[in-house]
């Protein structure tokens, strides 16, 4: 299973990319991603996480999600729906968050009801 450092050097182009080394420089503190897709994101405040301290929660419906990087001590991955499945999701990650991250559903209303939810 690759490390974050090895997801963020494959020779892939997505539109999350220019936004990496902000995210490393962010990410502190109790990080809650929804949304994973091919890791990209995750990688990055994986990274940041090691030089900043704290803990991400990441969501997903997608269960192979939680594979595309080797699993940290300071990553959750929770496999669920951010729309159906928010008792389940808020059980397993703390009251207070740092950082909220929404990439999943990219639609007005399903960014909106994460934003609210979350």
């Amino acid at each position: 299973m690759p490390t974050p450092r090895d997801v963020l050097r494959e020779d892939v182009h997505h539109d999350i990319d220019m936004h990496v080394p902000w995210l490393q420089s962010v990410a502190k503190g109790n990080i809650l991603e929804i949304g994973v897709r091919t890791g990209i994101s995750t990688a990055a405040f994986l990274i940041g996480l090691e030089t900043n301290g704290g803990h991400l929660y990441s969501v997903d419906i997608e269960n192979e999600c939680g594979k595309v990087v080797e699993s940290p001590l300071d990553w959750t991955f929770i496999h669920a729906n951010s729309h159906t499945d928010v008792d389940l999701i808020k059980s397993k990650i703390p009251p207070v968050l740092d950082i909220l991250f929404v990439d999943g559903d990219h639609t007005y209303e399903g960014t909106r009801d994460d934003f609210t939810n979350y």
